[in-house]
C-alpha cells in the first residue's frame, strides 16, 4: 500500500511551475487561508490557531512523517503545506486565490447579516432591558471581531479588495441607520455600542480596515472608486452631531483621500 506522500508524488498536477514562496512567513497565511476556505463559518485568522502558531522554521528539514498529526488531517495539511511543495501545489489548485477571495467575501457578508438579523429580532420581540443590552453588546463584539478579520484580510490578500471595502461601507451605512434605542431602553442601539458610546480603548469601528482606500499603490477601478466616494460622502453627511469628533474627522479624511485619488496627480 502506498503512503500518502507517495501518492502525492504520483499525482499529476499538470504545470508544476507554480510559485513556491521563499519564506515560511509568506506560505503560512496562504496555507491557512486555503484550508479555512473549506470551512463554512471560520475566517482564516480564527482557524486552527494552535496548529498555526506551532509552525516554525525548525520543522523545515524534518521528514514528512514527523509533520503528521494522527488525529487531525487538516492540521497535518497545514503543517505539510508550509514545507512540502507538492502539498502546497495540491492545496492551491483546490482553491486558487480568486476562489478564496470570493469565499471570504461571502463569509463576511453572512457574518454581518446574521448579526443584523439578530439585532432586528430584538425590535420585535421586546425582551427585558438587561437582555437587550447583553445581546446588543454581544452583537457589537462580534462585529468588531469581524471588522478586524476584514482588516487583516485586506492587508494580506490582493484579490477582491474592492468588494470587501464596499461590503464594509454597506455595513457602516446600516449601523448608522440603527441609531434609535430599542424599546426606549437607553443606550441600546448598535450605533451607540459601536460608534457613539464606544470605549476609547477600542479602535474606530471599521475605519482601520477602510484605510486601504488611502493607499495609492493599490489599484481601484474608477467606477468602484466613485462608488466608494459616494458611500463615504453619504455616511459622513448622515452622522449625527453627537458622533465623537475623532470618528467624524477620520471619515472625512478617508473621503478626502478618495476625492484626491479621483482627481489624479496635482
Amino acid at each position: 500500500m502506498s503512503t500518502f506522500v507517495e501518492g502525492l508524488e504520483e499525482l499529476s498536477l499538470g504545470d508544476s511551475s507554480m510559485e513556491f514562496p521563499g519564506t515560511l512567513e509568506e506560505r503560512k497565511p496562504v496555507v491557512r487561508d486555503i484550508l479555512a476556505s473549506f470551512v463554512r463559518d471560520s475566517f482564516a485568522s480564527e482557524y486552527k490557531i494552535d496548529v498555526y502558531d506551532r509552525i516554525d522554521d525548525n520543522q523545515a528539514n524534518r521528514d514528512f512523517k514527523t509533520r503528521v498529526i494522527h488525529d487531525d488531517f487538516v492540521g497535518t495539511m497545514m503543517q505539510a503545506g508550509c514545507f512540502d511543495r507538492k502539498v502546497w501545489e495540491v492545496l492551491n489548485k483546490c482553491h486558487p486565490p480568486d476562489v478564496r477571495a470570493r469565499i471570504f467575501l461571502e463569509k463576511l457578508q453572512q457574518r454581518f447579516a446574521a448579526g443584523f438579523e439578530r439585532y432586528q429580532s430584538l425590535t420585535t420581540a421586546a425582551p427585558l432591558a438587561h437582555q437587550v443590552q447583553n445581546t446588543v453588546m454581544k452583537i457589537a463584539t462580534s462585529f468588531r471581531r469581524t471588522a478586524e478579520a476584514a482588516r487583516r484580510d485586506l492587508q494580506q490578500r490582493t484579490e477582491g479588495r474592492t468588494a470587501t471595502v464596499l461590503c464594509l461601507l454597506k455595513v457602516l451605512e446600516k449601523v448608522c441607520e440603527h441609531g434609535q434605542d430599542i424599546a426606549a431602553i437607553p443606550h441600546s442601539s448598535l450605533f451607540f455600542h459601536l460608534i457613539l458610546g464606544a470605549p476609547t480603548t477600542e479602535s474606530a469601528f471599521l475605519l482601520d480596515a477602510l484605510e486601504i482606500v488611502e493607499d495609492g499603490s493599490i489599484t481601484i477601478p474608477g467606477a468602484e472608486l466613485r462608488n466608494i466616494r459616494d458611500k463615504l460622502v453619504a455616511i459622513s453627511g448622515g452622522l449625527p452631531n453627537t458622533v465623537p469628533v475623532v470618528y467624524r474627522n477620520r471619515v472625512g479624511e478617508l473621503t478626502g483621500a478618495v476625492h484626491a485619488r479621483l482627481a489624479g496627480p496635482a
